[in-house]
């Protein structure tokens, strides 16, 4: 009697169901990853400023004489500390504009102090001017005698600025900026910086004394 075949995986039919029928691909599309937010917008970049205390209509500003150089000052303070932060404040205006500043007991072409301000005003600065060449001939820088540290340096910086020659601006990035600023900044900016270089010893002499004798002058004093 021959033996049924055997078939290699087969089973009963009570033992094996027919496989499930596949699923139709699907239509809808892949997921996806939402793209990144944007980073926030930033400010632009307030560009460096800076302005002349005149500026005269035929396109000079005020400013010292090269060939004069250097600058004799006067200080006109209480007490020796406070002679000591006018000294170094001068010594930074001296690197920004090339000039040097000497020293005199009195009959100096500048007077830098401190005197009382009762209206809370921190000081002021500028000094008498050409009207035709914009040549500084004289000049002031006073601050607050109430002032102390960082704001004494602070505001003597920014009146020497107005000293030698520089008005306010509109940044409050720079030292010249029309307000005071807290902090109190102890370095001139990226602005004041130029400025006090146009101001400086790179710039060309004035005309001849003859000129200078002819023309009136004009004091601006600002705080």
């Amino acid at each position: 009697m021959l033996a049924a075949p055997i078939l290699i995986g087969s089973c009963a039919p009570t033992q094996c169901t027919p496989a499930p029928p596949e699923a139709p691909p699907s239509t809808e599309p892949p997921p996806t990853t939402a793209p990144p937010a944007p980073p926030p917008p930033t400010a632009p970049p307030v560009a460096p400023q800076w302005s002349f205390l005149v500026t005269l209509p035929g396109g000079g500003y005020t400013r010292w004489d090269p060939c004069d150089d250097p600058i004799t000052f006067e200080i006109d303070a209480p007490d020796s500390s406070q002679e000591v932060v006018i000294r170094d404040a001068l010594a930074t205006a001296a690197v920004a504009t090339g000039f040097q500043f000497q020293e005199v007991a009195s009959g100096g072409e500048a007077v830098i102090g401190l005197k009382d301000f009762p209206d809370g005003t921190l000081g002021e600065g500028g000094g008498n001017f050409n009207r035709t060449t914009g040549e500084m001939t004289s000049g002031v820088a006073y601050v607050d005698v109430g002032l102390k540290d960082l704001t004494l340096r602070y505001a003597l910086l920014h009146e020497i600025g107005h000293m030698v020659g520089l008005g306010h601006v509109a940044s409050a990035a720079e030292v010249m900026y029309t307000f005071a600023v807290s902090p109190p900044k102890q370095q001139y900016a990226g602005g004041d910086l130029e400025g006090l270089r146009l101001v400086g010893t790179t710039m060309p002499c004035f005309p001849t004394e003859a000129l200078r004798v002819a023309s009136p002058e004009q004091t601006v004093i600002v705080h």
